[in-house]
């Protein structure tokens, strides 16, 4: 099963830019790993494939879905073309949209949280994102009307949640979503059995999947598989791996 949220993903120009202004808004900064490997199973999903990229993790100061910074050698210009929208609460002057290194983002000031509250995703299929969310991802739908639906996971864990609000539209994307394109770009989901997930949401709609690979991140070992929302966006599973008779959830 899915358990929730691990956290989503920003291609960046600029990391150091990134990192301080996720910092400034109050996240702290879990660590960072340069040079790490860029597995060939993600170049269906990239502009391009190069051996390496860097990122960088933060998390929120109370309960909040993490960040994950990740800069490509290519990913330089700050042409952002996010996959979604977010919305973010945080330390900030002023509420509204702000500019940032990491892209367009919706601040609501907020000195008690910091965190991502909510991510947007555009559909020109209700049924089909309803089948994918709800009934493959397993997620619960919290509100909905003719114009948008809006879901949690059913885990109650807070480190897991934010709101997912998909908002109808007439209009396809203008092209195909790609993790190295400068952004908000990746939806990270937490998985128990990556296999039997990744069967369920394929069933469930999801495209394109990859298949499953190994990855050390963090001196953690991650079983990953990359898909297909049924919008475009790039989902991925993450399954941690069992290290000294447990399972590693938190990076």
């Amino acid at each position: 099963m899915l358990l929730g949220f691990s956290h989503i993903g920003f291609a960046v120009p600029s990391m150091n830019d990134a990192v301080t202004f996720f910092k400034d808004c109050g996240f702290r900064l879990e660590f960072m790993n340069e040079g790490l490997r860029n597995a060939p199973e993600k170049k269906e999903f990239l502009n391009s494939c190069p051996e390496t990229h860097n990122i960088a993790f933060l998390e929120g100061n109370i309960n909040s879905v993490g960040v994950e910074l990740v800069h490509y050698p290519m990913c330089t210009g700050k042409n952002f073309l996010p996959a979604f929208d977010i919305t973010l609460k945080g330390h900030a002057d002023s509420a509204g949209a702000q500019p940032s290194p990491a892209g367009p983002v919706w601040v609501v000031p907020d000195s008690s949280k910091c965190g991502i509250d909510s991510i947007d995703i555009k559909s020109c299929n209700f049924e089909a994102s309803k089948k994918f969310w709800r009934d493959a991802a397993g997620f619960k739908v919290i509100a909905e009307s003719r114009n948008a639906l809006e879901f949690q996971p059913a885990n109650p864990i807070p480190n897991w949640q934010l709101t997912l609000r998909v908002m109808k539209s007439y209009n396809p994307p203008a092209g195909v979503f790609k993790l190295d394109t400068p952004g908000s770009n990746l939806i990270s989901l937490i998985a128990t059995n990556i296999e039997a997930d990744k069967a369920k949401l394929v069933a469930g709609g999801a495209l394109n999947p990859s298949s499953i690979f190994t990855l050390e991140v963090n001196k953690k070992n991650l079983k990953i598989c990359l898909l297909r929302s049924p919008e475009g966006q790039v989902v991925e599973l993450i399954e941690f791996q069992k290290q000294g008779g447990r399972d590693e959830k938190n990076r």
